[in-house]
């Protein structure tokens, strides 16, 4: 048995892993739910837009529902990626972000900005099939960068 600073900061490394697995399963689960409903949702539009009044309602409920859904998905994939990031610069595995990691970064914040921008009133006129269709391109792009950044 190890004793002193070496002792628990090997444990610390070891508990920080775990942390970081468990955040980087969520990250994943958060990210599976937002780009299912970046998929879906155009299709429930399209369904829509031909229903009667009755089923416009129902479906509606559902547009909403999955579109709060995505919403938290992707609060919860800028708050685990803040934590992992974290995580990795405090057990020093990190000296610069490549290229990559920062053009994520960059398209995150596009995301966001486009969810941002949606409530805008002057934009309230912009067809939201322009919205879901940026916003798909741009999590394409996030996970190529991602899987650059990482790989």
């Amino acid at each position: 048995m190890q004793v002193g600073c070496a002792a628990s900061d090997a444990n610390r490394g070891g508990a920080m892993s775990i942390v970081f697995n468990l955040l980087l399963f969520i990250h994943l689960v958060a990210l599976v739910v937002g780009a299912a409903t970046n998929v879906a949702m155009p299709i429930l539009a399209g369904r829509m837009a031909n229903a009667g009044p009755e089923s416009q309602a129902l479906l509606g409920g559902v547009a909403g529902t999955m579109s709060r859904n995505s919403q938290r998905a992707l609060l919860t994939l800028v708050a685990t990626g803040l934590l992992m990031v974290a995580i990795v610069i405090w057990q020093g595995r990190v000296t610069s972000p490549s290229p990559w990691f920062i053009a994520k970064i960059v398209l995150v914040l596009i995301i966001l900005g486009l969810m941002l921008a949606r409530g805008l009133p002057a934009l309230k006129n912009i067809r939201p099939a322009t919205f879901g269709l940026l916003t798909r391109i741009v999590l394409l792009a996030i996970i190529f960068c991602s899987v650059m950044a990482f790989n």
